[in-house]
């Protein structure tokens, strides 16, 4: 049991990473790849939520506390993302679709409570962390679980005022990316940046960026009518915008990582933060594709592909790595702790 309550909230980024993979597959004929991955995802939902009801069944409180944190609370998000991409994975592979609504209004409900449980909390603290203790990639969740709603509400959406209300999403989750990815920024260059605190999380600044390109870029294609808002010639170059850095932060964070591992000199070991890495390489294949699709740049079908391809290897590290946590080398479940 000690196990499974370790997956809230954390749980959830397997399945963010999961679906969106599973997604690009779909997207670029992979059909059989993504069903797998969308079975992965479904299972790892159900597990990760599982994991919730342990911890709140034996430490309430606890779990509450956490929302507060400047260092736990934003990780609550995933709870939001997770759930929304799930929705989005019914709705791209028409399968359960009477399911899509109910994810839809969950992660709705799910993300007032998460969202401003954790803004309103990290603020009423009359003991706050430092800059570089306090602020992680896990904040840009903020942005993700805000546009992943957006992106759902795409899918799902038939009337102008869903549609309205998606695009103010899409809005606020670039607002939240300019003022945290500047806190980020300074972060990153006026803070001592020591090796270990280099992070997976810290790859969800692109991640955000990109899922900003993906919701933005589904709602100009959606077709929908909203009146005489121009919010459509709005988002034009603003997902344009958000996919230049997207792709900005990719060498960074590769060149950043390379020289962690390089002053550290340690073996890759298996940690939940690695699907932190995964997500967003998916992310940006799928923010490219759209992009692809809302202006017809074929040429960036390449650079969507090798990401892809990219991203699925992560991910298979970081299954293999996942398994080998539960399992002993030679196969043989671990003993039961106590």
């Amino acid at each position: 049991m000690e196990r499974l309550a370790a997956l809230f909230p954390n749980g959830f980024t397997i399945v963010m990473a999961s679906g969106i993979i599973s997604i690009d597959a779909l997207k670029l004929g992979h059909a059989w790849v993504g069903g797998a991955l969308f079975a992965v995802a479904i299972a790892a939902w159900l597990l990760a939520c599982a994991a919730g009801v342990v911890r709140g069944r034996r430490d309430g409180r606890a779990l509450g506390d956490a929302l507060t944190h400047h260092e736990s609370g934003p990780g609550s998000l995933s709870l939001v993302a997770a759930t929304a991409i799930l929705g989005s994975l019914f709705a791209a592979f028409h399968v359960a679709a009477w399911l899509v609504t109910p994810l839809f209004g969950l992660s709705v409900l799910l993300w007032w409570i998460t969202q401003y449980g954790f803004l309103a909390g990290v603020t009423e603290r009359r003991t706050k962390p430092p800059l570089e203790a306090g602020l992680s990639g896990q904040w840009l969740l903020v942005v993700v679980a805000t546009e992943a709603l957006a992106s759902l509400g795409a899918d799902i959406a038939t009337s102008p005022a869903l549609a309205f209300v998606c695009y103010a999403w899409v809005l606020l989750g670039g607002v939240y990316y300019l003022l945290l990815g500047a806190l980020v920024l300074y972060r990153f260059t006026f803070v001592a940046m020591p090796p270990e605190d280099l992070a997976g999380p810290w790859w969800i600044n692109e991640g955000a960026a990109a899922i900003t390109v993906l919701a933005g870029g589904k709602l100009m294609t959606s077709g929908l009518s909203i009146g005489a808002f121009p919010l459509r010639d709005l988002l034009a170059p603003i997902i344009v915008i958000f996919w230049s850095d997207a792709t900005f932060w990719i060498p960074l964070l590769l060149l950043l990582f390379a020289w962690k591992h390089l002053t550290r000199r340690r073996a890759f070991r298996y940690s939940m933060q690695q699907w932190s890495v995964v997500f967003p390489l998916g992310m940006y294949c799928a923010g490219t594709l759209e992009l692809e699709r809302t202006y017809g740049l074929g040429f960036l079908h390449p650079l969507a592909r090798a990401v892809f391809w990219i991203a699925l290897l992560g991910w298979c590290g970081a299954f293999v790595g996942a398994v080998r946590v539960v399992f002993n080398r030679d196969g043989t479940p671990r003993p039961a702790p106590g």
